[in-house]
């Protein structure tokens, strides 16, 4: 069973990418001091995001105690910010396989 994350951390989170919805696939790219600094956000709610993130197998970049996240090949990342770009722009992005 996966944990929710509350609404007020999601409000927060959501404002920070500036997305209506989020995933922790959306959220672990950020950087632990960009989320540690953003409104709203203290030390009970940052621990209640990195619990969320950690229930799927994720932390946010740079967290302290965490690996640095392994190299992302260079096709991979422009595969992905055309991805991001094409969600941004209303389209839905599926895999073919």
């Amino acid at each position: 069973m996966a944990i929710e994350l509350p609404t007020r951390q999601k409000n927060i989170l959501r404002n920070l990418l500036d997305r209506p919805e989020i995933s922790p696939a959306d959220v672990a790219p950020l950087d632990y001091r960009v989320v540690e600094r953003a409104a709203g956000v203290g030390r009970h709610s940052l621990d209640i995001i990195r619990a969320w993130l950690q229930a799927h197998g994720l932390d946010l970049t740079n967290a302290p105690g965490c690996q640095p996240p392994p190299a992302i090949p260079r096709r991979q990342r422009k595969l992905q910010r055309a991805i991001h770009y094409l969600e941004e722009q209303g389209y839905e992005v599926r895999r073919t396989r």
